[in-house]
């Protein structure tokens, strides 16, 4: 079996072995948009050459336009450089912020948890959390009575 793996923008050679019949074959691409190759026949085999490889994941190619023609699947490996684990200094943390408009947390000023759901101190919470849980158990209270009022009422009928 061949090697599948490639980086990006390496040409993928699909080879199928014994010959097809088709002239053209489908590339499904990683982002599942799909293009065309020509197929080259000869000595009992045929190959798919695709050179358009600018996007990392796992591109099919086909050999057919569609339905049960044999295929054959290829992973890319996304470039070296997008796996820079160097840390970054305030001035690039600052220029990310900006780009992307994001906020920087950081857990030795307050936990994440305290930045999401707040703290007690912020007040108002408790009140209204407290409000809805009496009126819930409230209402808990009128199903009761009411039920027993009806299923009371129903049995002496009978």
């Amino acid at each position: 079996m061949r090697d599948r793996n490639f980086a990006t923008g390496t040409e993928i050679v699909a080879r199928f072995e014994p010959q097809v019949p088709a002239t053209l074959g489908t590339v499904v691409r990683p982002d599942v948009s799909v293009d065309r190759c020509e197929i080259i026949s000869g000595e009992g085999r045929s190959e798919a050459r695709y050179a358009a490889t600018d996007l990392a994941g796992v591109y099919t190619i086909r050999a057919g336009p569609r339905g049960p023609a044999p295929s054959v699947k290829f992973a890319l490996a996304p470039p070296p450089a997008e796996s820079d684990l160097t840390p970054l200094d305030e001035a690039a943390w600052r220029r990310l912020e900006d780009q992307l408009g994001f906020v920087r947390m950081e857990p030795a000023e307050r936990s994440l948890a305290a930045r999401l759901i707040g703290t007690r101190a912020s007040g108002g919470g408790d009140r209204y959390w407290m409000m809805a849980l009496g009126g819930v158990l409230a209402l808990f209270v009128i199903e009761m009575a009411l039920t027993r009022a009806w299923s009371g009422t129903q049995g002496r009928t009978r």
